[in-house]
């Protein structure tokens, strides 16, 4: 593609003479894309590295902001990102720098009051910390403010845009092996044993393969491994009947600004009812069988004997879901920021939704069938504005819209409102699942997020709103 001629021509001006710190030293780095890769933009990031602690000084700026490490793989993007905002490297490796990167350009920083979190990262104790919940900007804004802010070449635009979600096919594609978000039982490292995921399952639950691959083995076996019960106990269990999958992939920018190209394997025992061959090529998604037992558990692998943590690439427990009839107002990920009740913020004493975050930009999906009875678009898609002219029973809310559900012979009043833009009209007819709007920051809003609220009255808040979680199952937090 002319894309990929033009990057190249345009990275290799900038690979020539430039400098790595790897491991204390500094040497030159010149990445060669060979046909063997995707095609992706050939860049170089300049790093540091050789720490003393395992962690590079992007790991330390993410640590000292204190994100949840169910974020830790966007570092991979913000070092891609980097690469463009400083090609010389005189700033990228700047821990403060990187900090301010972080939380002025990239991150959207909530912190739920009262939780805590530990983050493990290589060569660090756990501590507990603020569970900060930091979602990446959509790449729309980002690549923006590069242009904007950082004077990125405009012309560059479209082939970034591209080829960081090249870079993402290996990673973001990585799915768990049940659907629905099951609850999390065990995650790696437990009681320093547990090298894999345990999900909460009951036995006959389809199984699906985690990412596109080919079968690599499949063998029944007794020896065992460490997992976890129903209860939550660790315990060893026997493997039964356990299926490897080859994975290849690109997983993006490792701390080295060199392109992260990995085999990985994924190992899931105590199955039942496979009906693959060695060597059949299986898609993500589909089922490789059932599970045998009341959990299932899974490991990704580096080769036949080097488990790594599987929360590095993909989510593990912060993705919601729903059961039964409502779906859910965005797509997974995502986060939800602000509960509904009480609460001292802003000079709010009761919050009468639920505040969920995606990305600005993220589509935004009817829960349940239903008419539009009021929707508003006037207002600035990215400005928080207490006066927006959005009139109506939701006044402050936007870019929003309010559609009447009837769900288990009730009528509900949804609000979807601080939508960057609202797609329906007074009158419209709502499916399940319809796309309404998208995630922006318009109306008495601080900050880019999709406030859901629940009314039984539709011009009515106070003695009016009921908890969505009360209709909607978001799933295990």
């Amino acid at each position: 593609m002319a894309w990929q001629a033009k990057v190249a021509e345009a990275a290799g001006k900038i690979l020539l003479g430039k400098s790595i710190e790897k491991d204390g030293a500094m040497g030159p780095i010149i990445m060669i894309a060979t046909a063997a890769l995707i095609p992706v933009i050939f860049i170089v990031a300049l790093f540091s590295g050789g720490n003393g602690t395992g962690q590079d000084i992007y790991e330390k700026a993410f640590n000292n902001i204190e994100c949840s490490q169910d974020y830790y793989y966007y570092l991979e993007d913000i070092r891609f990102f980097d690469s463009y905002t400083y090609p010389d490297g005189v700033e990228a490796t700047d821990e403060k720098k990187i900090e301010e990167r972080m939380q002025q350009d990239y991150f959207q920083i909530t912190t739920p009051p009262g939780n805590t979190s530990a983050n493990t990262f290589p060569g660090q104790n756990n501590q507990a910390r603020p569970l900060n919940v930091c979602i990446l900007q959509s790449d729309e804004t980002i690549v923006n403010t590069l242009i904007i802010k950082y004077g990125v070449d405009e012309n560059l635009k479209q082939e970034i845009l591209e080829s960081v979600q090249q870079m993402r096919n290996g990673r973001n594609n990585f799915i768990l092996p049940v659907a629905n978000s099951p609850k999390v039982l065990g995650k790696y490292g437990q009681d320093k044993k547990l090298k894999g995921i345990e999900l909460e399952a009951p036995e006959g639950t389809e199984v699906v393969a985690v990412h596109d691959g080919v079968i690599e083995d499949i063998v029944t076996s007794k020896d065992t491994y460490y997992g976890v019960n129903e209860k939550g106990d660790v315990v060893e269990k026997t493997k039964g009947l356990t299926i490897v999958i080859k994975h290849d992939t690109i997983l993006g920018l490792n701390k080295f600004g060199e392109y992260d190209t990995r085999i990985v394997y994924s190992h899931i025992p105590n199955l039942q009812n496979v009906k693959w061959n060695v060597g059949d090529k299986i898609s993500q998604g589909e089922v490789i069988g059932t599970n045998a037992k009341k959990t299932v558990y899974f490991e990704l692998r580096k080769n036949e004997d080097t488990a790594f943590d599987p929360a590095t690439i993909m989510f593990i427990e912060s993705s919601l879901a729903s059961k039964g009839d409502l779906g859910l107002p965005l797509e997974n990920p995502f986060t939800i920021t602000s509960e509904y009740g009480k609460r001292e913020y802003a000079g709010m004493s009761f919050h009468h939704g639920i505040d969920l975050s995606k990305s600005e930009g993220s589509s935004i999906y009817s829960v349940s069938e239903g008419e539009v009875i009021e929707a508003n678009n006037t207002c600035d898609p990215l400005k928080g504005e207490t006066l927006c002219p959005s009139g109506g029973y939701v006044p402050w809310g936007g870019n929003y819209v309010l559609i009447k559900s009837t769900i288990d012979n009730q009528d509900y009043y949804i609000a979807y409102c601080h939508m960057s833009r609202s797609l329906l009209k007074i009158g419209d007819k709502v499916h399940k699942g319809q796309i309404v709007g998208y995630q922006g920051n318009s109306g008495n809003s601080y900050g880019s997020h999709l406030h859901l609220e629940v009314r039984k009255e539709p011009g009515k808040q106070e003695n009016s709103t009921v908890n969505p979680r009360e209709i909607i199952n978001f799933g295990e937090q």
